[in-house]
């Protein structure tokens, strides 16, 4: 796996776990009963992002952890850098 194609996929890691994060732990603005004017009641009270933007760091790096674990290893034959021998030209039969 390339250093690109993995930060891709940690980046792609990252932005699943976030909207699956991003809900755990709100409480609205309606559940307290305490709606500020001109915001609708579904408006997180404290929306801790700092808290989220850890939790999410965190989470994706376990999971891309796991995928870099299960991803199968190419291991190189003994010599296998080595140039192949060229073969004898084999006589022709007739």
């Amino acid at each position: 796996m390339s250093l690109s194609f993995a930060i891709a996929i940690y980046v792609v890691i990252w932005w699943t776990v976030l909207f699956a994060i991003l809900p755990i732990g709100v409480r609205t603005q309606g559940e307290d009963g305490a709606v500020v004017p001109g915001t609708p009641e579904s408006a997180p009270t404290r929306p801790r992002l700092v808290r989220v933007a850890l939790l999410t760091t965190l989470v994706s790096a376990l999971v891309f952890a796991g995928l870099w674990a299960a991803r199968p290893v190419q291991r190189r034959q003994p010599g296998a850098l080595a140039r192949p021998q060229r073969r004898a030209a084999e006589p022709e039969t007739k």
